[in-house]
């Protein structure tokens, strides 16, 4: 990890010097809840001081030039508040490893994600400095070939499973959680797997937790759970009600496999998390093919709350663009989803990105989309509405007509689309280096930034 910190003054150990004088306790101390739900008084509690720390340092890698030369574009905060302040906190605690658990963050996108290549370089980028807390959210399912992720292995019995997601084949009831893909068994002994990554992988070779996201039903049953091809659980998804479910088995930190098998009724499932025991950084591709902000904003609002809930990320990120309609319904959409996700995890920062470019035509008569300079506008537009964080991927790739040297350069394919893994890899890298600049703004500003160990996960 390359993050460096002072030296602390006056102390043999490293990191933080004696505590202020804690304040008093609170006069009248507050109510909690019991078992039963009456209401008793809490015993009185002495706040835990914040204590003085050595200033934090981090190594921001430089943004690469060698392919495009286009500029590093900074992070922008559309509020009057220091919004990205909590996950920037939490950050810091992992720096200074006093973190209790993991930062995450969940990365919404279209086609141009389900490949992870975005993801997951930021995913690297994030995890070799903060720790490799897992790979985080991972479809249960492949509704298209190309959906691949970055350092996992993962796939599913060939028509053993009936693949939905927000675009392509949409359930009717739209209870798909935030994944935005649900699988559904078609018969007993449907099977789906998810696996760490082979050994030499940068990230991702090891699982020591998974987290099972599914639909509870009154018509549906259970699935069973193994480990490394042996049983470890059984899940029973029947409920009175409809709502979302999840199921969390612990092991081991090392290499595994996960399957998960269907009985002899419907089991629907949302998508399973893998991490691990230490603190560190997740990033979640939340990603699907031919997605925009409508199709999101179409999903069942009450499973996607529950299973934000569930998740706990700690930043949000929208990038979606391709199919995005020019209409004054994709910024009511956009706004739907900022505040469902506001709604789920209050105080959590959101950030709101333009498109990547897009162009018609071909290599040697390329023609200019007028139609995703206005989606970025909009995109602006309702980021300083809602007072957002706002990244303009677009102009760091070069701005108008500069997914056309992306695909001179092989990082994009000749559609004018989509981005190859090369690019989609270095704009991974140029998003960690706009995001870790701005933490060390913070950390400049704010160089007691994580000092608080006891602070609560949100």
């Amino acid at each position: 990890m390359r993050i460096f910190s002072g030296l602390c003054l006056g102390l043999f150990l490293i990191g933080c010097a004696a505590p202020d004088k804690p304040p008093a306790a609170a006069s009248r101390p507050p109510l909690q809840a019991t078992r039963t739900g009456q209401l008793k008084a809490a015993p009185p509690q002495t706040p835990a001081p914040r204590a003085l720390c050595a200033p934090l340092s981090i190594d921001v890698p430089p943004p690469d030039h060698a392919a495009v030369s286009a500029p590093q574009i900074p992070l922008v905060d559309l509020s009057d508040q220091e919004q990205m302040a909590p996950f920037y906190e939490r950050l810091a605690q992992l720096a200074r490893g006093t973190a209790q658990d993991h930062v995450r963050i969940g990365f919404y996108g279209d086609s141009n994600g389900t490949r992870d290549f975005i993801t997951g370089e930021l995913r690297r980028v994030l995890q070799g400095r903060f720790g490799d807390a897992g790979h985080g959210y991972i479809a249960l399912g492949r509704p298209w070939s190309w959906y691949l992720h970055m350092d996992v292995r993962h796939n599913a019995d060939k028509d053993a499973w009936k693949l939905y997601n927000e675009s392509t084949i949409q359930l009717g009831d739209r209870l798909y959680g935030f994944g935005g893909i649900a699988v559904q068994s078609q018969g007993k002994g449907a099977r789906t797997w998810v696996a760490s990554a082979v050994e030499g992988a940068p990230v991702g070779t090891r699982i020591s937790s998974v987290e099972i996201m599914y639909l509870q039903h009154p018509g549906y049953g259970r699935f069973s759970v193994e480990l490394d091809r042996k049983a470890v659980g059984e899940v029973d998804t029947a409920s009175e009600h409809i709502s979302a479910g999840s199921k969390r088995f612990e092991f081991k930190d090392a290499p595994h496999r996960i399957d998960f098998i269907a009985g002899e009724k419907f089991v629907r499932l949302l998508g399973a998390i893998l991490e691990r025991k230490e603190p560190g950084v997740v990033v979640d591709d939340i990603a699907v093919g031919g997605v925009n902000s409508e199709l999101i904003a179409r999903s069942d609002r009450d499973l996607t709350v529950q299973t934000l809930r569930m998740r706990k990320h700690d930043l949000f990120v929208l990038l979606t663009g391709a199919t995005e309609p020019d209409s004054a319904k994709h910024m009511a959409a956009l706004r739907e989803i900022v505040q469902r996700h506001q709604e789920a995890r209050p105080g959590v920062p959101f950030v709101i990105m333009t498109p990547p470019d897009l162009a018609g035509g071909t290599l040697k008569a390329p023609t200019k989309s007028v139609r995703i300079g206005q989606i970025g506008k909009q995109k602006l537009k309702v980021a300083k509405e809602l007072r957002t964080m706002f990244w303009d991927f677009r102009a760091a790739m070069g701005g108008e007509q500069s997914i056309v040297r992306f695909a001179e350069n092989k990082m994009a394919w000749t559609d004018f689309i989509h981005l190859t893994e090369k690019g989609g890899r270095l704009k991974g890298a140029r998003f960690a280096t706009a995001l870790l600049q701005d933490f060390q703004r913070y950390l400049t500003a704010h160089p007691a930034a994580g000092c608080r160990a006891d602070a609560p996960a949100q």
